[in-house]
């Protein structure tokens, strides 16, 4: 399914909400295999590039609804917080990031606690925005995400 409706996608030849539905065609009774949780990422990714995020984040969401394996999680829960915050959804891309925060599986901790400090400074969360910072200034590990904790701990005054 994947391979053809993607290549049929990117020619325009499928619309993104046939995209959608037909993997949730086939996506039914086989709910929970993390194996899945590849091609949601790759069809997830090709609906972006196509400015096509309301389905990419219905197709995420689908995911993260039924896939329990953590590792995946990570994955669709990361693109999913982008995907969110770009559609204006900014509650909805901070609650996968603290999803993610929850998890005992976190690749890029440091990104996410900037990210996710990010989304409370917008939502006006000041304390736990300077908290995201402080973590990624004290237990993060690249140079650069620091500077930019920094930078959003400067422009608070804190």
């Amino acid at each position: 399914y994947t391979t053809m409706t993607l290549e049929n996608f990117n020619k325009d030849k499928v619309k993104a909400s046939e995209v959608l539905s037909g993997f949730e065609n086939v996506y039914k009774g086989k709910e929970g295999f993390a194996s899945a949780g590849s091609h949601i990422v790759m069809l997830s990714d090709a609906l972006v590039a196509k400015d096509n995020n309301n389905e990419a984040y219905s197709l995420l969401n689908l995911g993260i609804q039924s896939i329990s394996n953590r590792e995946v999680l990570f994955f669709l829960n990361s693109r999913a917080a982008s995907v969110a915050e770009d559609l204006g959804k900014t509650k909805e891309a901070l609650s996968h990031l603290e999803a993610i925060i929850q998890s005992s599986v976190m690749y890029m901790a440091d990104k996410v606690y900037l990210d996710a400090g990010r989304l409370y400074l917008k939502l006006g969360n000041k304390e736990k925005a300077l908290s995201s910072f402080n973590w990624v200034i004290e237990q993060g590990k690249e140079e650069e995400f620091k500077k930019m904790a920094r930078l959003y701990l400067d422009e608070l005054g804190a």
